[in-house]
């Protein structure tokens, strides 16, 4: 008899536990809302022609930047290139429709321009056309920094260019 009154004892407790924890209402407790977030996002791509430089000659590097995010661009994009050992800037000045550029020094060219991008655009391609020094490196990695507004490192590009020797054949 013993055993009985404990195992109905322990039912009873077994199921007042149950009950009690059905009675507590159940509260989902939901994260707080987020605002779509809108906000340009810069990508600058960066190539170069010839395929293949050469010493003692010139070639360009063509730069791109696209709108990647979901508004314009609200203002000021500055693109910031730094030549690598081996290669300066040449003339003619780098071109394009809409930049103003300056260069502070023959390595360094920072170019503005105050058009916005919508969304999904692109803004005019820049071209920087480059003299090659004669003993110049056989590689050149020619690193380019785009941003809008504060952030002008908003996106890095690289452009590896091969540069082959000098031709001494030549008449």
């Amino acid at each position: 008899m013993k055993q009985t009154h404990c195992s109905t004892r322990r039912r009873l407790t077994a199921l007042a536990a149950v009950a009690a924890v059905a009675a507590v209402p159940m509260v989902a407790f939901a994260a707080p809302a987020q605002a779509a977030l809108s906000y340009p996002q810069l990508v600058v791509q960066k190539s170069h022609s010839p395929k293949t430089f050469e010493q003692g000659e010139t070639g360009r590097y063509i730069v791109t930047v696209t709108n990647v995010g979901t508004v314009p661009t609200p203002g000021t994009i500055t693109v910031a290139d730094t030549l690598p050992t081996g290669l300066s800037l040449a003339s003619p000045f780098p071109t394009s429709t809409g930049w103003t550029c300056i260069t502070p020094s023959a390595k360094l060219l920072v170019c503005d321009t105050m058009a916005p991008v919508a969304a999904g655009a692109s803004a005019p391609p820049l071209t920087i056309p480059v003299r090659v020094d004669r003993d110049a490196p056989a590689v050149a990695v020619n690193t380019i920094r785009a941003g809008d507004g504060d952030n002008v490192g908003g996106d890095t590009s690289a452009d590896v260019t091969l540069i082959s020797p000098t031709d001494h054949h030549r008449p």
